[in-house]
């Protein structure tokens, strides 16, 4: 009874507020449908059955017209650039993308050998991947690697070191 009490009190006040976990809402990309309301710069979504990241966009609103959002994408796996203007109403499912982080530990004629700092497995990366980007990479640096289908598509390094990707 001094409980109930209690509660009642204290939620007539207001002074009552529910735990940080009650708030927690998961991200879009469980829900298996992205709307460009939910763009960010970095994620990674399918066009056409290819991963796709977002490189930039920027929301427009017309005066009379719907709104939109002029967004340019980059082929994880092409690696082609995409400028699109996407209608608010359009949804796009998430790319299934595995992100690991691993370890530089040699190159070897147009290939680049990792270590898996979980699975301590090595994956080899090829020269197309690294690009131009080959001079900041030294051997002992710790990357995150994309894959998708079981292939490297996209490294970057950790955040402490830069926030370019490779």
């Amino acid at each position: 009874m001094k409980a109930a009490l209690l509660l009642l009190s204290i939620s007539s006040v207001g002074a009552w507020i529910a735990p940080a976990s009650t708030f927690h809402r998961p991200s879009t990309t469980l829900y298996g449908s992205i709307a460009p309301k939910d763009f960010k710069t970095g994620l990674t979504i399918q066009i056409d059955g290819q991963p796709t990241k977002i490189v930039e966009f920027q929301h427009v609103k017309q005066a009379r017209g719907a709104a939109s959002t002029k967004t340019k994408f980059k082929n994880l796996i092409t690696g082609n650039t995409l400028q699109k203007t996407v209608q608010a109403s359009e949804t796009f499912d998430p790319a299934q993308i595995d992100r690991s982080d691993a370890q530089h530990t040699y190159r070897e004629n147009n290939n680049w050998f990792f270590m898996d700092s979980e699975t301590f497995d090595e994956k080899m990366v090829s020269d197309s991947i690294v690009d131009d980007r080959e001079d900041w990479i030294m051997e002992g640096m710790n990357v995150q690697l994309v894959e998708f289908e079981g292939k490297v598509r996209e490294g970057g390094l950790d955040e402490y070191q830069s926030g370019s990707a490779i």
